[in-house]
């Protein structure tokens, strides 16, 4: 079945579907500023403050703003979950929305308009 034709004069048309595509950004292979220290109140272990520096060097990161200091933190407190054998199924879909939110996915990246430099 074909469903509803093709009506220009409708903003909620098919025609429109996909019409405005954003522009890529480039990202850089690394991000050369300096790691912002983590939200106030939390502390980290040393593998946690690595990987919070490691997160913080990724090209992405040159894209997030102080915005991102709390979903980053969470992220590496749920990855330190996940790598001590400790989390359940909540904290594994969390970790996925986060990465993806964060652009830490190719599926993330292309939803956010990124893409990293050959």
């Amino acid at each position: 079945m074909a469903g509803p034709a093709r009506d220009l004069s409708k903003p909620g048309s098919r025609a429109h579907r996909g019409g405005v595509r954003r522009q890529q950004v480039v990202l850089p292979h690394v991000n050369d500023l300096d790691t912002p220290p983590p939200p106030a109140g939390v502390t980290f272990t040393a593998a946690e403050r690595e990987a919070w520096g490691d997160l913080w060097s990724t090209g992405e990161s040159t894209q997030w703003s102080d915005a991102q200091l709390v979903p980053v933190a969470v992220l590496v407190v749920l990855s330190s979950k996940i790598w001590a054998g400790k989390a359940n199924s909540a904290d594994l879909a969390s970790v996925d929305r986060l990465m993806a939110a964060l652009g830490l996915t190719p599926s993330g990246r292309a939803r956010l308009g990124w893409e990293v430099s050959p």
